[in-house]
């Protein structure tokens, strides 16, 4: 349950830290029903600046979100690491294109130093700021404003969320009660007055998350309980080290696995499943179920990646599915997640030895999936989604294949055509009708071109 004072402190407190003025270009990345959209919204419209709205297409198109930032004259952006990568995808025009930008602001997720250093060669204007928040307090309740380079920025090489705005403050507790040391890991609590007032018509979860400080007498003087763990650093700032429940966060997205599981258990084909997040190759966390099937019940990973997209969002949909005949368990009879992290992610069509690419399209589309997806071989009957892929990845994918191919294809061509082989035919299809990519953009001399009014 929201009111307007933590909005209203929140847009007053961004607009004078950065000198946001009406004569700033927003965007609004976020959904209608996600709730950083009141900052997309009322941020540039308390300024009278200008705010724009990109299309669906301007995230699906190869370099399309990047394009559309640039004609825009985007200055201020807010996204997620993973909308950040999109930025990063080749595109027609030259290289810095996005010299508008007077801020990018992340949140939502953990924010690599790689990721920063890559983005200040297309963005080389930009100042880069880290931001912790969650929907219950209800905006940015941390900032952290990135160095010009970035170097290891703490001993776990992560980018601190930094330190509480003016009015806020993270509290690392070690156990309830108990402030942690410098380098002591404990669970983050944000106090703030500005919190939201609770979970609506849920008066037990509220006082769960919802807590007195207990450092200070007063009632009113209250702290939200995040269940994110991190450690304080010596100059004070506090950097992320994961959750400490069962809950998940992928590409910016809050998941509760038993939601995912509950799901997947209403197969009768199912006996157990069990869903965790793990570290692809490339560093990327990605979604595993770990599944056991009903004894002389036949069932295969696709099938049950295909029947839980029917029911969920893309990006409550595993990355890998696992057969195994049973969960590891620990002595008092749980399931032994540490041990399920040891098992080695090898999507059952890798079990055996996958078909090699037949020709030169083939060859080098294999070598863009591996690539895109951390794998170090990809036969050409394989599926991009059944190896680990996902919508973003797919927008990267097609980015690359694009500029390799100059060919233009629609994003739906992955969904329909998720194998080496059929992406190749389609490849082979839009060369054949002649759909190749435009030419480069050319610069043109402006005054040669602007009208001369008469006085």
């Amino acid at each position: 349950m929201g009111t307007h004072r933590p909005v209203s402190h929140f847009v007053r407190w961004h607009c004078r830290t950065f000198d946001l003025t009406r004569c700033d270009r927003f965007s609004m990345m976020s959904g209608l029903s996600h709730d950083p959209l009141l900052r997309d919204l009322l941020t540039p419209l308390s300024l009278g600046a200008t705010l724009c709205v990109p299309d669906q297409a301007d995230y699906e198109a190869a370099g399309g979100l990047g394009k559309w930032t640039r004609d825009q004259r985007i200055t201020v952006l807010h996204l997620t690491p993973a909308l950040g990568r999109l930025l990063l995808e080749p595109t027609t025009f030259p290289t810095p294109a996005l010299a508008s930008l007077r801020y990018l602001f992340f949140g939502g997720d953990c924010l690599l130093p790689s990721l920063v250093s890559e983005l200040r060669v297309r963005a080389p204007n930009a100042s880069f700021v880290n931001c912790y928040g969650t929907t219950e307090t209800p905006q940015v309740m941390a900032w952290h404003l990135l160095p010009g380079v970035e170097v290891g920025a703490n001993a776990v090489n992560k980018i601190p969320v930094g330190r509480g705005i003016e009015g806020a403050q993270l509290l690392m507790q070690s156990s309830p009660g108990l402030l942690a040391g410098v380098g002591e890991l404990g669970e983050i609590y944000v106090r703030s007055p500005y919190l939201s007032k609770g979970y609506f018509e849920l008066p037990a979860l509220t006082r769960e998350f919802f807590v007195a400080n207990p450092f200070r007498s007063e009632s009113s003087d209250r702290l939200y309980r995040t269940g994110d763990l991190g450690r304080y650093l010596p100059n004070g700032e506090v950097v992320l080290a994961g959750r400490g429940d069962d809950q998940l966060k992928i590409r910016g997205f809050r998941i509760e696995p038993d939601e995912i599981e509950a799901v997947a258990a209403r197969d009768p084909r199912i006996r157990d499943v069990v869903v965790t997040a793990r570290p692809d190759p490339i560093g990327e966390q990605r979604l595993v179920a770990f599944v056991v099937p009903k004894t002389g019940k036949a069932i295969s990973p696709e099938v049950v990646r295909r029947s839980l997209r029917e029911e969920l969002p893309d990006f409550m949909v595993p990355s890998f599915v696992i057969l195994t005949d049973r969960l590891p368990l620990t002595p008092n009879g749980k399931v032994d997640r540490h041990s399920l992290a040891s098992l080695q992610l090898v999507p059952e069509s890798q079990a055996c030895e996958p078909v090699a690419p037949r020709n030169n399209i083939e060859a080098t589309l294999a070598q863009l999936w591996c690539d895109a997806l951390g794998l170090k071989r990809v036969g050409v009957h394989e599926g991009f989604f059944e190896l680990g892929g996902h919508s973003l990845l797919a927008v990267v994918l097609l980015s690359a294949v694009q500029k390799t191919f100059q060919v233009e294809l629609p994003l739906r061509v992955i969904f329909e055509s998720p194998t080496v082989g059929g992406l190749a035919e389609a490849i082979r299809t839009a060369q054949e009708q002649g759909r190749r990519a435009p030419p480069p953009i050319q610069p043109i001399n402006r005054e040669k071109h602007r009208v001369k009014l008469a006085p």
